[in-house]
């Protein structure tokens, strides 16, 4: 009988191993760096928060985050050296369109990957792939596979198995494939992807602002899903750049009209209150302002929303 655990999957069996897996791209974070090549990471290891200049490259990653232990090679590492990175370097060229300040012809290429990789931001981090594992193991649970074993009977080729269990049993670790899959399959989603792409896109500049935009382990502001007509998105590009998307010209006008002081404000606030472990800034000017928000893990998505039970919602002073 097969026993499958979440320790043995990818999240989990295999963190702190292997090569770094980065939840938060390195040409990401990159855009808070100055001329020493690092950013400020705050984190807050105990009672109070600590920044630290660091390189993007060492900061929002897990080593092995993403690998499935014990099975073919191939797999093992399909979604970091194959699919997000294909993701993060196709973003990264549409993110350096929209850093430079140049007009952007957007077409159905570039808004795909720049949709691919928001999405990829919302899923890849650790909880939530830790999540997922823990979901898929589920499904080959004991008692589960007893209810597909006539599901398999009707589909399987005479060359296959006579039972589900020994087919499944072919595949070294069929739960961490599954998962990988199931990760894949959400991420490029054409639904939620197409939606994406059908939104307004638009991207505010701050200039001779006080402060400078904050990022984080949990940079997507999205706290009413997307299908609304008042949903919007909100993912912080820059130190001075805010790309938004929303479902109609209302919304947009809406935004823009809120005081740049305020909205920078607004965006900051959510930005590190939703932080598991890291806020980012281009220096430590903001230290007071990230004391006060990181540690209180509001959601920043409904999938957050959701695993917390609905707990922790944003309130209007929010």
């Amino acid at each position: 009988m097969l026993h499958v655990s979440a320790a043995d999957l990818v999240i989990g069996a295999a963190a702190g191993k292997g090569e770094k897996h980065h939840y938060i791209p390195v040409f990401y974070s990159k855009g808070w760096a100055g001329q020493d090549g690092r950013l400020c990471e705050f984190s807050r290891p105990y009672r109070a928060v600590k920044p630290k200049r660091v390189h993007p490259d060492a900061t929002g990653y897990v080593r092995g985050l993403y690998t499935i232990p014990r099975n073919d090679p191939a797999v093992t590492d399909y979604l970091e050296r194959q699919f997000f990175k294909i993701t993060d370097n196709r973003a990264s060229v549409v993110s350096a369109g929209m850093r430079s300040g140049k007009e952007i012809a957007w077409n159905v290429d570039n808004r795909s990957a720049w949709s691919r990789f928001i999405m990829s931001l919302v899923m890849r981090n650790p909880e939530y792939v830790s999540r997922l594992a823990a979901e898929v193991v589920g499904f080959f649970d004991p008692s589960s596979l007893a209810s597909l074993q006539g599901t398999y009977q009707k589909i399987k080729r005479p060359e296959d198995p006579p039972t589900y269990e020994e087919y499944i049993s072919k595949t070294e670790h069929p739960a961490g494939r599954a998962s990988a899959v199931a990760m894949h399959r959400i991420v490029d989603s054409p639904n939620t992807g197409g939606h994406l792409n059908q939104m307004r896109w638009t991207i505010v500049t701050f200039t001779g602002a006080e402060h400078s935009l904050l990022t984080s382990d949990r940079p997507i502001i999205m706290t009413n899903g997307l299908s609304k007509l008042d949903s919007h998105l909100a993912l912080p590009i820059g130190p001075s750049k805010l790309f938004i998307a929303t479902n109609n010209d209302r919304m947009t006008e809406s935004l823009k009209r809120i005081a740049p002081a305020e909205l920078m404000r607004q965006t900051n606030h959510r930005v590190a209150s939703q932080a598991r472990r890291f806020v980012y800034g281009i220096d430590d000017g903001q230290l007071r302002f990230v004391e006060n928000r990181l540690g209180k893990m509001l959601p920043s998505t409904p999938l957050d929303t959701a695993r917390h039970g609905g707990r922790n919602k944003p309130t209007a002073a929010d």
